[in-house]
């Protein structure tokens, strides 16, 4: 808790994310192998420090990730394993979805895949990959 109440006093918030893990949302389209990743960077601006909705946005989508991740580890039984239909009841689920399927809508309209991964330094380890999820409306 202490260290969440010390990111309101630095304004470079990549500082923590050296310290701690990162999680990285990533997409392929149904029938490649390729993994891109989803951006979460928002350009800087001079009035950004006391009024930026894309920061914040930004900062309620990897808030989002993060609830996801921990609700996806709490699924995992004692063989490592996690059931589809159990992940695709959360609510958090449905919304990590969402936020594919929003950022995807313009670039893709073929179905994906998502996954999330966690990184710190050089180490990854994928916490979860999803069935495929339709795109076009």
């Amino acid at each position: 808790m202490g260290l969440e109440l010390l990111r309101v006093i630095f304004p470079r918030w990549n500082f923590f994310d050296r310290v701690r893990y990162q999680l990285v949302l990533e997409v392929k389209q149904f029938g490649t192998k390729e993994w891109l990743p989803i951006s979460f960077n928002a350009a800087r601006t001079t009035g950004g420090l006391f009024i930026n909705p894309e920061v914040t946005r930004l900062h309620a989508e990897m808030s989002l990730l993060e609830n996801f991740a921990q609700d996806v580890q709490k699924l995992v039984d004692s063989n490592g394993q996690v059931e589809s239909a159990r992940v695709q009841a959360l609510t958090s689920f449905k919304m990590v979805r969402s936020l594919v399927v929003n950022r995807l809508m313009v670039a893709s309209e073929a179905d994906v895949q998502f996954r999330i991964s966690a990184k710190a330094g050089h180490e990854s380890v994928v916490l979860y990959v999803s069935d495929t999820v339709e795109v076009s409306r």
